[in-house]
Order: C-alpha cells, then structure tokens, then sequence
C-alpha cells in the first residue's frame, strides 16, 4: 500500500502540471505592428537612389551581406538586400512580437514548420522566418533597440500586401491562430471582393490579402499587389515633398482617392514594388463595408 501511495504522489503532480504547461505553451505572445519589408533588388544602388533621393528615408547599416536599410519609423524599414538567386521584388515581410521564442514555441504547439530555435542578431535582437500556406516568407522579429532617424516624408508602415489565392487556408494561421483581426474589405465591383485587410492583434497595421489576380500576371502587377504602405497625414503635403525631390505625377503615379475612402499615391521602385502612400485616416464613406477596427496614427 505504501509503495502505490508512493507511485501516486509521482504521478498526480505530473497530472497536475501538465494542464498548467500546455495552457502556457498555448498562450500566444504579442504581435504589435510591422516591422520591415524585406526587397530583392537587381540594382541595390538604383534602390538606395529611390528610397533615400524620392522617399527621403535615411540610410541605416545592416548586418547582412550585400544589404541596405531605409528608415521609415524608429523601429520599422524597408531592407533592400542584392537579388542573386532571389527573383527581384517585396519577399519578405516581418512583423513586431514582444517574445520571438515564445511565439515560435506557441506555433510549433499548434503543428506549424518553424525553425528549431530563433537566430540572435548582433544588437540582441531575436527572429525566426516560416512560410505559410501559399509559400510567402513572415518573419517575427524582437528587437530591443530603436533606430534615431525616420523618414522625411512619411515615418509610418501602416501595411503590406501580398497575393492570396486561397483565402480560407491563409486564415487558418493569420486570423486563426495569430489573431489578426478585421479591418476592411472591398473590391473593385460590388459583388467581388478583391482585398481584405486585417489588423495584427495588439496594434493597428494590417496585412492585405491582395485577391482574384491572375496566374499569369505579368511582373508589374505582382510588383502592385506586393506592396507596402506608408501613412501619412496630408496627401497635397506629401505630393509636394515628393515633387521637391524631382518626382513629377504621371502614369500609375498619382494622387487618387482610393474606395475605402482614403486618399493614395503610388509609387514604384526600381523593382516594380509599388510603395503606396495612404492618408492614415478615410475622407469619405468606404465603398463594400465598415471600418471595423481603430486607425492607425501619426
């Protein structure tokens, strides 16, 4: 009788902490906004000439060979990095998290392909990368330090886009098990919709799932769909700025008020990557539905 008393005492602990370590494994930790983009460039100093000469983001070291970072905010940039094998073009996006380990640990739990430990950066930042359903590269990245300078023109990446064919399985791992949350939806008829945007969790910059876009589209219209977004509070402000730089309206490149009632400007890049400058707040009533969370500020 003493020996089983014995065996019992060994096993109930164990039982007990078990629910406890699985509802800690299951918690997820923060994701509070973007973090960078990262873009393959076939010439990086045609690159360096568009963001530092047209956006006015100011350069910034990076680590990695052959690479590049613009500032946009003091913890946010644009990361150009030299395509080699690469195909040119936006290919990675990161996104901001409180924890980097305990975000990986959270998604190996839930059956994600994540690598066995995060990688540690020099200025003791941690990250990790996986690919989700349709192949794109996400980063989560925590990072201690901030950068002292910011962008001239617009000191805010208020979201990315990227091509999704299927939107169910997409939803399985952004809005499923990392929590974004609905912002806005809507399409250029009525009855279609081809973009849907959803707010990270614990902030207020958005993914956009870029819809119904063909197989065989060409390599500028990939350029328009992945793309990244830059906020800003007056549209003829930064019309102005940008044309202080030499940049004159033409083409696809020009002020526009979009259907979800904010006013755009695009621009692209040396790759194709259009950069979308977008008032951080709408003007007019959106088309297709509500604004379903809180925007973005200055």
């Amino acid at each position: 009788m003493r020996s089983r008393m014995n065996v019992l005492r060994l096993i109930l602990p164990a039982a007990l902490l078990a629910p406890a370590a699985i509802a800690q494994e299951a918690k997820r930790p923060p994701i509070t906004g973007i973090a960078y983009v990262r873009i393959y460039a076939k010439d990086p100093v045609a690159s360096q000439r568009f963001y530092t000469g047209e956006l006015l983001l100011p350069k910034a070291s990076c680590s990695a060979q052959d690479c590049a970072r613009y500032q946009v905010g003091k913890d946010q940039y644009v990361e150009v990095v030299k395509a080699d094998q690469q195909p040119p073009g936006l290919q990675v996006i990161a996104f901001r998290t409180t924890d980097a380990e305990g975000l990986r640990r959270y998604l190996a739990a839930h059956n994600q392909m994540v690598p066995a430990a995060v990688r540690t950066r020099q200025d003791g930042s941690a990250e990790f990368e996986l690919t989700d359903a349709e192949g794109h590269r996400v980063a989560f990245l925590e990072s201690p330090a901030d950068s002292d300078r910011q962008g001239a023109i617009s000191h805010r990446l208020i979201h990315v886009g990227f091509i999704v064919r299927d939107r169910a399985a997409m939803d399985r791992l952004y809005k499923d098990l990392l929590g974004f949350r609905p912002y806005w939806h809507g399409g250029m008829k009525p009855d279609r919709t081809d973009w849907v945007s959803s707010q990270v969790p614990e902030g207020t910059d958005w993914l956009e799932y870029m819809l119904n876009v063909p197989a065989d589209a060409s390599r500028h219209l990939i350029g328009v769909m992945n793309h990244l977004s830059l906020g800003v509070e007056s549209m003829d402000a930064t019309d102005a700025a940008l044309q202080r730089t030499g940049w004159r309206p033409h083409g696809e490149e020009h002020t526009q008020m979009g259907l979800d009632g904010k006013y755009q400007l695009n621009v692209f890049d040396p790759d194709d990557v259009r950069v979308e400058f977008m008032t951080f707040t709408p003007s007019q009533k959106p088309c297709c539905s509500d604004f379903t969370g809180p925007h973005p500020k200055p």
